[in-house]
């Protein structure tokens, strides 16, 4: 389950385009959330594909899906955190200044990568 969240007037807008999604990649997605504040759970369906078809079809769809989001003035994940797979994500969707500040505050209040070693930082 996803967790990406845009500027509350955009939510409608993003819940359309999640539903072109769903044609243009041939995935099944399915949408709820959390509409007073921007926040969209959206889950993919991988139904009957073969790992290798759903990969492909899933990593294509979260590209485009995240690239909207980014346009929107939204982020890859609202409540749920970045974690391994919206890290590339948020890296392009922040500025680099923000991000180095976001690493040294992990280093002050965990200064021997105790927590969550390896995934966003």
């Amino acid at each position: 389950m996803l967790d990406e969240v845009v500027p509350i007037n955009k939510f409608a807008e993003m819940i359309g385009y999640t539903k072109e999604l769903e044609k243009m990649h041939g995935l099944k997605v399915i949408n709820f959330g959390h509409a007073g504040d921007g926040n969209i759970h959206t889950v993919l369906m991988k139904e009957d594909l073969d790992e290798e078809t759903w990969q492909a079809k899933r990593k294509a769809l979260l590209a485009d899906l995240y690239k909207k989001v980014a346009e929107l003035g939204g982020l890859p994940s609202a409540e749920h955190g970045i974690g391994i797979i919206k890290k590339p994500y948020f890296e392009k969707m922040r500025n680099p200044v923000e991000i180095d500040l976001m690493r040294k505050i992990k280093n002050a209040i965990d200064p021997d990568n105790r927590l969550n070693p390896g995934k966003l930082f």
